[in-house]
């Protein structure tokens, strides 16, 4: 049997000998309990004994001689939160303060002449259960604090009406701002039991936040809640961003590649044919000027090829040990020259900046392109800053640039212009993109920037708010000095004339043939085949020195580099020049025999290579 402890506390006798008399009878069958009565006649003596513990539950007189009404329930409540309590009402007492004394922490209440055995003795068990339940509620939810507490993740409880009653520091952290001005406010974003949805956070500071949302069902202090879950994912979302754009911009290279190689082709028909027609000697003088013509528009086409084989990281480039410090002011003056009076230009240059590896060309392009964007976006006036550092590349910017952690040096070019909106940042690298008028651009200004830096080893940032300029920032990776490169004598003038035999080999029709004409103009015998299988057949049936084959790289079948390791096998002597307009095709080096000439060429250049080759030692 289970022994229940009972403090009865009142200085009405009567009302004492009665409940004294209930629990000494409550053995009722089918009652498993036993009380053990314990009685005290003023606040201060039950307040005492409830200190000595070992009290299960308390009957409470509200009216006592040392203090009267709600204050005596709140002086044993306060103290002893722990112990149930049962509240005895006299009758002249209003029925109010029933209610108000279970609001304000009682377990029930009864009137002294309720005090019967069998109700008397379920009350008393009820308050107990009940507060056992209270207390592992209670329990529970201090426990479940703590988890919210101390969890990364933003966590949010929410009532019915929305209203924000309880948030964690990490989801102060999230929304940017202290519990005092989120707690006991509406939420406003829309809650779905659960779901896992995105939402944007806006914080104070103007920097938007991407949050993934959970939210499930929960029990709170009684009532029924929410329990959002914010997890921030902008790093993950700029990842996949990064990823998805660096994706397309690779197709977009692949195709912009495959464009310039027909470009190159024919260019390289342009320039030869206006040579032919130049040097024709029944040429008539007044052509001339149209010719000319011509042959500057096929260059300035050589030139947008040149920045579409950029932007796909084709275009070949001489990199070198470079102090990037002296390339931004080497340039300074042309700078300064395009950006006009009514623009400043602000130099920060660090000490001591580490050194780069890369094509000094191109990135005085990628200065000059930067640039010229950046007046274009200021065109009344404004700054104009360039700024180097040296930098260890975080894990956070890593991941987010698809690149790896290390010391880097970094190129920040910022302006004070018009920005640009999310949309426009996020195409602003593509081929042919651009907000300016029609004429004013051709759209490959930050593609070919773009695909400077990533051929380079580096990477690009963009940071841009409308009415607020734009930044550009690019990381190059940074490298210790290496020993000095000789110096590289200054060619020597050469005749172009030969008589040697050369077997030219390419599958473009008007290639070969503008090819072919230019060589024999310059006295050279010409085999010439449209394939590699015709190139085979021709060489077996020729009788005679083979002094120099130029090949395509790629063509059908059989490509540039077989047909030439085939012809070696047979013509141990044999010299080898490449073509191709891929220009980020390589032949092998010219240790062995071989050189190289990308298209778009003109016929002097094709002529000055075929000499130099055949002249090398």
């Amino acid at each position: 049997m289970t022994a229940i402890s009972v403090l009865h506390i009142t200085d009405n006798v009567p009302a004492a000998q009665r409940v004294r008399q209930v629990l000494r009878q409550a053995s009722w069958p089918g009652n498993s309990l036993a009380f053990h009565l314990l009685e005290a006649t003023t606040l201060a003596a039950g307040l005492c004994r409830l200190g000595q513990g070992g009290v299960d539950v308390v009957l409470l007189d509200l009216t006592l001689p040392d203090s009267q009404g709600l204050a005596t329930l709140h002086a044993v409540v306060s103290r002893f939160p722990a112990v149930p309590v049962v509240v005895l009402l006299d009758e002249g007492e209003a029925p109010e303060l029933a209610l108000k004394a279970v609001q304000e922490g009682a377990q029930d209440c009864l009137r002294q002449r309720e005090v019967e055995d069998r109700l008397l003795v379920h009350t008393l068990r009820y308050a107990l259960e009940r507060h056992r339940l209270w207390r592992a509620q209670q329990a529970s939810e201090a426990q479940l604090r703590r988890v919210i507490y101390s969890n990364v993740d933003g966590i949010l409880v929410i009532d019915r009406r929305g209203i924000i009653r309880f948030l964690n520091p990490a989801a102060e952290a999230l929304f940017g701002r202290p519990r005092a001005e989120l707690q006991d406010r509406v939420f406003g974003y829309p809650l779905v039991v659960d779901d896992t949805a995105e939402i944007e956070i806006l914080t104070p500071g103007g920097h938007l936040r991407r949050v993934e949302m959970r939210v499930v069902d929960l029990e709170w202090e009684g009532e029924r809640a929410y329990l959002a879950s914010l997890r921030d994912v902008t790093e993950r979302h700029c990842a996949e961003e990064a990823l998805r754009r660096a994706q397309k911009l690779e197709a977009l290279g692949r195709l912009a590649g495959g464009v310039a190689h027909d470009f190159n082709n024919l260019l390289t028909a342009i320039f030869g044919y206006s040579d032919l027609v130049l040097r024709h000697p029944r040429c008539d003088p007044a052509l001339h000027h149209y010719v000319q013509q011509i042959i500057k528009v096929a260059e300035r086409g050589a030139g947008l090829v040149r920045q579409l084989l950029t932007f796909s990281r084709n275009q070949p480039v001489e990199p070198t040990l470079l102090d990037l410090n002296a390339v931004v002011i080497d340039l300074s003056r042309i700078l300064r020259r395009v950006l006009g009076e009514d623009i400043l230009l602000d130099t920060r240059l660090a000490p001591d900046l580490g050194l780069i590896c890369a094509d000094r060309n191109q990135l005085e392009q990628v200065l000059m392109n930067l640039a010229v964007n950046a007046r274009d976006a200021m065109p009344g006036d404004g700054t104009l800053r360039i700024e180097t550092a040296n930098v260890e590349l975080d894990a956070a910017t890593a991941q987010r640039q698809g690149a790896v952690t290390g010391p880097y040096v970094c190129l920040t070019v910022s302006d004070t212009g018009c920005g640009m909106d999310e949309a426009t940042q996020a195409r602003i690298f593509e081929p042919f993109f651009t907000t300016k008028a029609p004429g004013k651009g051709t759209g490959l200004g930050l593609a070919t920037v773009y695909g400077i830096v990533k051929q380079s080893g580096g990477h690009i940032e963009v940071r841009s708010q409308v009415g607020s300029g734009s930044t550009f920032t690019i990381y190059l990776p940074r490298v210790a000095p290496g020993p000095a490169r000789p110096e590289t004598a200054a060619p020597v003038a050469q005749a172009l004339h030969g008589t040697e035999t050369v077997l030219l080999v390419e599958d473009n029709e008007a290639i070969r043939a503008v090819m072919s004409a230019s060589l024999r103009e310059h006295g050279y015998r010409v085999l010439v085949a449209g394939d590699g299988a015709s190139a085979l057949a021709l060489v077996e049936q020729h009788q005679g020195p083979l002094d120099l084959l130029i090949t395509d790289v790629v063509m059908p079948q059989l490509g540039g580099r077989e047909l030439a390791a085939r012809l070696q096998s047979w013509h141990p002597g044999l010299r080898v020049l490449y073509i191709s307009g891929y220009s980020g095709t390589k032949g092998p080096s010219p240790e062995a025999g071989s050189a190289f000439l990308p298209k778009p060429f003109t016929p002097e250049m094709l002529v000055r290579k075929v000499r130099e080759l055949l002249d090398a030692p």
